[in-house]
């Protein structure tokens, strides 16, 4: 037998290197221009592809109306790294009625739509590069299994449009880049959005419509409007990060079909009975006893109430989800949820927004761990929602209250209200807040202002510190404040004004 020598042997070794050099050179991304596989058919000019196989451009194509249109199963077209460029009108690469389709590694310039696809199943987009098109990618007519990945859409206007149809959607570390409309407008259920960016667009980075969607680990940074949630059920929007949002960072609108009224017990009022229309929008009412706009209660004295209406839908659906986002200089507010049921607004951090957390209407959203720091109005706002329960929140330096709160059944408990311009937590116009074991300290107003309030109840809370009053009632019934601490508050430790009565005080010292 011949035994190698170190010549043969380092001979053969340099040609596996030359061998393995001409293999890199063909792979998508690393340089275009270079041989198809022996398997594959060149596209050297636009068609329409009606058999299966691998496909290669030869060559940067140009057309005035489509290009390339797929009509077979099992398709493969593979970019090498050339251009698709287009007059504006037609689209660069269609499918329709087809599955297994991958297209990769292609730049398509100048269209009325990039890429259409259309009632297809398991087809694959990825690092495709969407220039200057109306229209990005568009997924319809029942399509499923799709995803888009790697990839970029830019200069242009709508990024990526999924039908109300359309299910089982993937966008994957894509970039989304000076679009004059929005990102993503995401009308399909079970679809995700992950690890992508939006940069200076003029709409929305994501619109969510449809149901169960994941949008998380997502940069947004100097759009018009951040997530947008609307009349859609068990949405989750995680560990994104939001810079520069005009408007909302993250906005939820509740589901419509909204019936079923909830009415909350008033005061014992001399006068007539109240009646409220069953489609009254939910909001802070002002009603009026016995036809005048003033009523008088069972103490004799004349205050404006009301009432906080809350509409419920028979069947709640399955909650939205806001979790571990990062939201920061929104010109607008922070976190947004309007009408919702059940919302669950967890360990966001939002900094120097309008209201870092905003809850409008609605019922039982529950806020745990937020941090809200520094920002232009309140930290946390709860508007005239129901049963909402505030846990472990940090409000920090906020510009005027720290938690505000108009609604019934609240719970705000473990929270801690430092250093804001108003006061630390402010709740009126409602009936059964709970304010349990919270730290409210250094408030350049009250640390605690209640108004309006029926059959509430403060205990276990620290209160310490604050420019104005410790606590500080006004037109509250029927409420305990017992058990906390209230002490070193420049003006009262504790204050009951404007008609406070049937009110528990006791065991408030240091």
């Amino acid at each position: 037998m011949h035994q190698p020598t170190f010549e043969s042997t380092a001979r053969a070794a340099l040609t596996l290197l030359v061998a393995g050099l001409v293999v890199t050179a063909g792979l998508p991304g690393v340089a275009a221009g270079v041989a198809a596989s022996a398997d594959s058919t060149p596209i050297q000019d636009c068609r329409t592809i009606d058999e299966a196989g691998e496909y290669v451009l030869a060559g940067d194509l140009t057309a005035s109306d489509d290009c390339l249109d797929v009509t077979a199963d099992g398709v493969t077209i593979d970019g090498a790294g050339y251009s698709i460029a287009g007059n504006g009108s037609g689209t660069a690469i269609s499918a329709a009625g087809v599955d297994e389709l991958t297209v990769s590694n292609v730049t398509v310039t100048n269209w009325s739509t990039g890429v259409s696809l259309r009632d297809v199943t398991d087809a694959r987009v990825a690092e495709t590069v969407v220039d200057s098109a109306s229209l990005g990618v568009a997924i319809d007519d029942g399509a499923k299994d799709v995803t888009l990945a790697d990839s970029e859409i830019r200069n242009g206007s709508l990024g990526v449009r999924i039908h109300d149809d359309v299910s089982d959607v993937a966008i994957a570390d894509t970039e989304f880049t000076a679009l004059t409309g929005m990102g993503v407008d995401l009308r399909g259920a079970d679809s995700r959005v992950v690890n992508s960016t939006f940069d200076a667009t003029g709409g929305a980075a994501v619109r969510v419509t449809g149901d169960e969607v994941l949008i998380a680990n997502n940069s947004v940074q100097d759009t018009v409007g951040g997530v947008d949630v609307a009349d859609a059920a068990a949405v989750t929007v995680r560990a994104n990060t939001f810079d520069d949002v005009q408007g909302s960072s993250i906005h939820v609108g509740g589901i419509g079909d909204v019936e079923v009224p909830r009415n909350r017990p008033a005061p014992n009022f001399r006068g007539g009975g109240v009646v409220l229309h069953p489609m009254l929008p939910s909001g802070m009412a002002e009603l009026s006893y016995g036809g005048l706009s003033d009523a008088v209660d069972d103490t004799g004295t004349t205050t404006r109430r009301y009432v906080d209406v809350t509409l419920l839908s028979p069947t709640p659906p399955e909650p939205v989800r806001i979790v571990d986002n990062v939201v920061r200089d929104s010109r607008g507010n922070g976190i947004v949820a309007v009408n919702t049921t059940a919302v669950v607004v967890a360990e966001n951090h939002v900094v120097r927004s309008r209201d870092g957390v905003r809850i409008v209407g609605g019922s039982d959203a529950e806020l745990t761990n937020n941090t809200a720091v520094s920002n232009r109005d309140d930290g946390i706002t709860i508007a005239a929602s129901a049963d909402a329960t505030l846990v472990n929140n940090t409000v920090v330096k906020n510009a005027d209250d720290g938690v505000y709160v108009t609604g019934d059944g609240v719970v705000v408990m473990g929270t801690l209200a430092r250093n804001n311009n108003d006061d630390g937590v402010d709740v009126h116009n409602g009936t059964l807040a709970s304010i349990r074991d919270n730290r409210l300290l250094k408030n350049s107003d009250d640390g605690l202002y209640l108004r309006f309030v029926l059959n509430g109840t403060v205990e276990l809370n620290s209160i310490h510190g604050n420019v104005d009053d410790g606590v500080d009632l006004r037109g509250v019934t029927g409420t305990v404040v017992s058990n906390n601490s209230i002490c070193w508050n420049d003006h009262h430790e504790f204050v009951a004004r404007n008609g406070t009565n049937k009110t528990t005080v006791a065991n408030n010292s240091c």
